[in-house]
């Protein structure tokens, strides 16, 4: 029986997709919207690939055709191992493109010292002569929030800008490589001119920065999310935006995306980019193929 692959990226990598047909027959779609879309999916072909946004639980694919699930980035809506207790073997991306979410990480960080956005407006309006305060990150402390591949990479491209750094984790012992020092949670939200949240998302961490945690940092930080927009209990950051409490954040992901709380759109003490933090064109390229070769290589061996 001829292997199905359903795609629906349409900008995959062509050594990519050339991987996938040695062993598929490959048919490039639309991006499934639903649930019931999803199921139908599953039902028709022998591998999918989805979008980190996807929820697949395992219900989805009780009596379906599906072997295999490609994740292009982190399956932090995918019951993995409820799906593999099935015989459906998850394959994802995390972690591949660290160097892009590092890289627009800082980026972020950058544009709020220097008051990038609001400055570009200036200069679009004609306006020379609104000098808006900027300051010089070297120096600063940057506090990180996790210990993994992204947030190491922001460490090491932090401290080449003379930023000090220190991070937390629930396990610190797991990360004596970590290019950081360790401090203790509430003393570093209370140290740090910028936090920037790197956490995988699970049960335990949803919401995570809080109200509690705003309260404990330092009056007029910063807060950076490339993460998951799940983290953040955002009327909370919303609140402290506008009472000065932070003086300012940049955030790539939210809760429900597209569908993003608009009350941040009116905040201007707010950078907003659109999930694409870890989208640079050689992380797309790097993420199809990790995952291709993942896929094909566990196919050539078990099916």
């Amino acid at each position: 029986m001829t292997l199905k692959l359903y795609l629906p990226f349409k900008t995959f990598s062509e050594d990519g997709l050339k991987l996938l047909k040695e062993v598929f027959q490959v048919e490039i779609g639309k991006r499934p919207r639903t649930k019931e879309e999803l199921i139908a999916l599953f039902k028709d072909y022998d591998c999918v690939i989805i979008g980190a946004r996807e929820e697949v639980t395992k219900d989805m694919v009780k009596d379906c055709r599906l072997k295999v699930l490609g994740v292009l980035g982190y399956p932090s809506k995918v019951e993995v191992e409820e799906l593999e207790k099935l015989g459906i073997k998850v394959f994802h991306t995390a972690g591949v493109n660290a160097d892009a979410v590092a890289e627009h990480t800082l980026a972020l960080i950058l544009a709020l010292a220097k008051n990038i956005v609001s400055l570009d407006k200036c200069v679009r309006n004609k306006d020379w002569s609104n000098r808006l305060s900027t300051f010089e990150v070297k120096g600063k402390i940057l506090g990180l929030i996790g210990a993994g591949p992204i947030a190491t990479k922001v460490a090491e491209l932090a401290r080449c800008l003379g930023m000090k750094v220190y991070f937390w984790t629930p396990h610190p012992s797991k990360h004596k490589d970590m290019p950081a020092k360790y401090l203790p949670l509430d003393e570093l939200l209370g140290a740090s001119d910028f936090i920037s949240l790197h956490l995988a998302l699970v049960k335990e961490t949803q919401n995570f920065f809080n109200a509690d945690k705003i309260a404990k940092m330092k009056d007029g930080s910063y807060f950076i999310n490339t993460s998951r927009g799940e983290l953040v209990d955002e009327p909370a950051l919303i609140s402290a935006l506008k009472s000065g409490k932070l003086k300012g954040a940049a955030l790539d992901v939210f809760k429900n995306e597209p569908n993003m709380n608009e009350e941040f759109l009116s905040l201007g003490n707010v950078i907003l980019t659109p999930h694409v933090a870890g989208l640079a064109e050689e992380a797309r390229e790097k993420m199809d193929l990790h995952l291709a070769r993942e896929i094909v290589n566990y196919v050539k061996i078990n099916l």
